[in-house]
C-alpha cells in the first residue's frame, strides 16, 4: 500500500475513533420549542387557599412526588393538583422541606403515566445563562418564558439566590426552573418591586437552586440506611452531626440549652420518626419525652426527676454517668435509651435534654 494512502487511512482511522470516544460527552442544547414540550409535561396547577404551580420531580410506582414553595400553604384549607392530562388528584401528603426553605413537596396517587422532569446541576449556573420558567397564573394556561440569569445573589430568606426577569404572574409560583437541556435548576417563586426615582418601579424574580433543596432532602438519607441496618451506635452519631447541621454549630461541636429551645419543628419530627420507625417504637425522641412526663418532668428542671429519668433510660448505673461506649447499641437496649443528647457526654447533660424534650412539646409533635 502506498505510504500517501496509508496515512489517510490512519487520519480517517484516528478520527472516528475520536467522535466515537467524544460523541457520548457532546450535549446540544435543545430548542425552545422541545424545552417548551417538557415544561408542558412536567409543571402541574396547584389549586386551593391560594394557587401555584409546580413540578414532578419523583416517582414511587403510582405515588408521584411534586416540588413547589411551601408559601402556598401557609393559610389552611383544600388544595389540589391538576397534572398536564387536565386530570384533578387529592393530595396525600404536603412536607416542607427544611424549616427556613421556601419549598414543600407534595403527593398524590394515579395509576395514570406522568413524566418526571430530569435534574440538572445548578451549582453551574452562571450570570448571563438562558433559564426556561413556567408555571400557572390564575385561571389562565400554562406560562413558558425565557430568562437571563442576570446575578446569583447569597442565600435570602426562604433559599432565594437565583435572580432574573421575566415579567411572572401570580400563581406561577412554584413553577420549575429549566435550563438549555430542559433540565430542573431550581424553583421560581418571588417578585420584589424595586423603586426607580422619581415615579417609577421595576421587578425582579427570584428563584431557590436545585442544590438548595438536595442539600436538605438528602440530609437524612445516611441516617436513615444506619436506622434501618440497626447500626444504632452509627446512627447515634449520625444524629449527632445532623442536628449539629441543622443548628449551624459544627464548629462548636455540641448544643446549649438556647439551641435546644429553638430546635426547629420539622427537624425534630423527621429525626423522631426515623428513630422510632427503625427501632420498633423503641428509641425516639418522643419515646423519651413521654417517660420523663410520666415521672412527672415539666419544662421547669428538676434534680429528681431527671435523676430517674437517667436511671430509667439507662444512662446512668449507680452513681455514674455510664461512659458512651459503655451505652447499649442494640433493641435490648432500656425504652428511650436513644438518641443520647448532642453534647460531650455530661457537660450540662441535663439541662439539654429538658429544653429538648420541652421543644418536643411545644412543637406539638
Amino acid at each position: 500500500m502506498k505510504p500517501k494512502k496509508l496515512t489517510q487511512l490512519l487520519i480517517i482511522g484516528i478520527l472516528v475513533t475520536c467522535i466515537t470516544i467524544l460523541q457520548p460527552l457532546i450535549t446540544l442544547a435543545l430548542t425552545r420549542q422541545e424545552i417548551d414540550a417538557i415544561a408542558t409535561q412536567v409543571t402541574v396547577r396547584i389549586t386551593g387557599t391560594r394557587n401555584g404551580s409546580g413540578v414532578i420531580i419523583k416517582q414511587d410506582n403510582n405515588t408521584y412526588t411534586v416540588l413547589t414553595n411551601f408559601h402556598t400553604f401557609q393559610e389552611k384549607g383544600r388544595f389540589e393538583i391538576i397534572t398536564p392530562d387536565g386530570v384533578t388528584h387529592q393530595l396525600n401528603k404536603i412536607s416542607r422541606v427544611g424549616s427556613s426553605l421556601d419549598l414543600a413537596t407534595l403527593e398524590f396517587n394515579s395509576n395514570r403515566r406522568y413524566r418526571v422532569v430530569e435534574l440538572g446541576d445548578s451549582t453551574k449556573i452562571t450570570r448571563g445563562r438562558d433559564i426556561y420558567v413556567s408555571g400557572f397564573p390564575a385561571d389562565k394556561g400554562l406560562n413558558f418564558l425565557r430568562a437571563e440569569i442576570s446575578r446569583i445573589d447569597p442565600p435570602e430568606k426562604g433559599g432565594y439566590s437565583l435572580v432574573y426577569r421575566i415579567g411572572a404572574f401570580p400563581g406561577m409560583s412554584g413553577g420549575p426552573i429549566l435550563d438549555e437541556n430542559g433540565k430542573l435548576v431550581g424553583i421560581h417563586g418571588k417578585t420584589d418591586y424595586i423603586l426607580v426615582p422619581p415615579h417609577d418601579s421595576t421587578s425582579e424574580e427570584y428563584g431557590i437552586p436545585l442544590h438548595t433543596y438536595l442539600n436538605v432532602s438528602k440530609r437524612y438519607d445516611k441516617l436513615e440506611t444506619l436506622l434501618k441496618a440497626q447500626n444504632f451506635r452509627e446512627a447515634d452519631l449520625e444524629t449527632d452531626r445532623v442536628m449539629l447541621a441543622v443548628a449551624n454549630k459544627q464548629n462548636q461541636g455540641y448544643l446549649t440549652v438556647e439551641d435546644a429551645k429553638k430546635f426547629p419543628c420539622q427537624e425534630l419530627r423527621t429525626i423522631d420518626n426515623l428513630w422510632l420507625k427503625y427501632s420498633q417504637g423503641k428509641f425516639g425522641i418522643s419515646v423519651q419525652q413521654e417517660i420523663y412526663k410520666n415521672l412527672g418532668g415539666t419544662q421547669q428542671y428538676d434534680d429528681k426527676v431527671m435523676e430517674s429519668f437517667s436511671y430509667r433510660v439507662g444512662w446512668k448505673y449507680g452513681e455514674e454517668w455510664l461512659n458512651y461506649n459503655s451505652l447499649n447499641f442494640t433493641l435490648s437496649a432500656p425504652k428511650g435509651h436513644l438518641p443520647t443528647p448532642v453534647i460531650s457526654w455530661e457537660f450540662l447533660v441535663s439541662y439539654v435534654v429538658v429544653s429538648l424534650l420541652s421543644r418536643h412539646v411545644e412543637c406539638n409533635l
